[in-house]
Parts: structure tokens; sequence; C-alpha cells
């Protein structure tokens, strides 16, 4: 891991392993990312490099419990890449802000259709205003 400097807001983000992600690459204080990854999730072979901005919010898919029980996964921020608009779904840390998060949650409830669109057809599920208490219960009180 490494540190960086946010190349949206400019601040400095400390890559440490203890925010409970492995391949860090958005920032904690403004939630914006770098198109670093092509095929997967650490692999760091895109050359597009171009901000990826915060889109919405996701939750990882996970399989219904015994019970046939639909459990929601942890919760992920949708990003867009500003260049080329590949999609990507990245982890939230410990360390991101909550404020900006649950701000993230208001805005991707209205997103345009354009957009929604193009999310769908990744098959990401964009979070909706009734998850709005799961939200609340993963990120803790804003």
């Amino acid at each position: 891991m490494q540190n960086f400097t946010c190349k949206y807001c400019g601040k400095k983000v400390d890559s440490h392993p203890s925010a409970g992600i492995k391949n860090r690459n958005h920032c904690p204080f403004c939630l914006y990312s770098v198109h670093l990854d092509k095929e997967k999730a650490g692999d760091r072979l895109s050359r597009c490099q171009s901000l990826m901005r915060p889109t919405g919010l996701t939750f990882k898919k996970i399989k219904p419990d015994k019970y046939r029980r639909n459990k929601k996964g942890e919760l992920m921020i949708i990003h867009k890449c500003q260049k080329c608009d590949k999609l990507s779904i990245n982890r939230l840390a410990w360390d991101d802000n909550n404020k900006k998060i649950f701000d993230l949650f208001e805005k991707s409830l209205q997103l345009n259709v354009r957009e929604s669109e193009l999310i769908s057809k990744q098959g990401i599920e964009i979070i909706e205003k009734a998850d709005e208490d799961e939200i609340l219960s993963q990120i803790g009180e804003i």
C-alpha cells in the first residue's frame, strides 16, 4: 500500500492497512478515486489514470442465508471514470468521511436516467431510499 495525494481535493491520504481495505485508491475525505485498475481490484493495470467520481452506493452481493433471508451486504461506493465511463465498485474504509458517504447516498437518489441505466446495465443495483436505515447502521451516526 502506498500513501498518495488526492488528485481531486489535494489532501494527503495515508494508506495504512488498518483502514480495512487491501488496495486503497479512493480518498477518505472526498471519496474520489483514480482509474488505476483494469480488470480486477488491485491489478493497477489501467492506462487511463483519470479521476473517478463517486456516483452512488450499492451493497456487495451476498447469497441468502440458510433460511433464504436476503441480508444486505457490505456498503460499497460506485465510481465512474470521468474520461472513459468505466464503472468500479470499491469497499468503504473505516476512515472514510461518513457525512460524505451519506451525502453520496442522497445524491445517488437523484441520478439522471442515463447514469442510472449505465449502472444497471453493469448489473450494479443502486441503493434506494428504503435502504437508508441500513446505510446509517453500517456507517454509524453522522
